[in-house]
């Protein structure tokens, strides 16, 4: 706030602002913006990655033919999960949350490749011979199964609910793949079985981010101890 001038009147009082104003150091470095503001990307993420999984499971079990029915749950598992789990893994490295952008990074990469192989397979985009389907399908599912079971190792220091969530996908994906080799469709089903697992642990898990997000005072439901304990804990 610029000082008076004795005996000056308004248009001294500006001029004295501006002087001062163009004394200022200029271009000492970028101001300072917060993206993100906090928050919990658990709150967001959980959910809609239940969203999508549950109408993959659906589909597994049965309640709509397999394996017709695995197109029809393109839009939810890719519009719905992807989008969802891609702008959950933003905003957690927004927050500097490696390991939740992580997971939510790699999911929202399942799912569009998901979508990619299967519209490709249906509408013939990548010009894949019919008798060398089965062995593109078992390329998808035994790569995620691999990344997803490293995934699980990494994260066992988590409390044990999300060790569980990672342990169902494990066998979901397993239980896939082995549906492709074999062409046993129990497997199928077997596999649809393990996602609703997941399912229900991961809106067990979104009740307790919810509950603290809504400024409970303590966690709940509690989420379990971690697998594996540090030396520091």
């Amino acid at each position: 706030m610029a000082t008076h001038v004795e005996g000056s009147g308004t248009h001294a009082v500006e001029r004295e602002e501006l002087q001062r104003d163009a004394a200022a150091p200029q271009g000492s470095g970028p101001f300072e913006v917060l993206v993100g503001g906090g928050g919990d990307p658990l709150v967001y993420g959980l959910p809609i990655f239940v969203a999508g999984s549950l109408v993959l499971g659906f589909a597994l079990i049965g309640l709509v033919p397999v394996p017709s029915a695995l197109g029809s749950v393109l839009p939810e598992t890719t519009f719905v999960a992807g989008l969802g789990e891609f702008v959950t893994a933003v905003w957690a490295i927004l927050l500097g949350q490696s390991i939740v952008a992580a997971i939510f990074g790699l999911f929202a990469g399942f799912w569009f490749s998901l979508f990619v192989l299967l519209e490709g397979v249906f509408h013939n985009w990548f010009v894949i011979p019919t008798a060398a389907v089965q062995g593109a399908e078992t390329m998808f599912f035994l790569a995620w199964l691999i990344v997803f079971s490293f995934l699980t190792l990494g994260i066992v220091r988590l409390p044990i609910t999300y060790v569980g969530i990672m342990v169902f996908v494990d066998l979901a994906v397993l239980f896939n793949l082995l549906a492709v080799m074999t062409g046993a469709g129990f497997w199928f089903f077997w596999g649809g079985v393990m996602v609703l697992a997941f399912c229900a642990l991961g809106l067990y898990a979104f009740l307790n981010t919810a509950w603290a997000s809504t400024g409970g005072r303590r966690a709940f439901p509690p989420l379990g101890p971690p697998v594996l304990r540090t030396a520091a804990q």
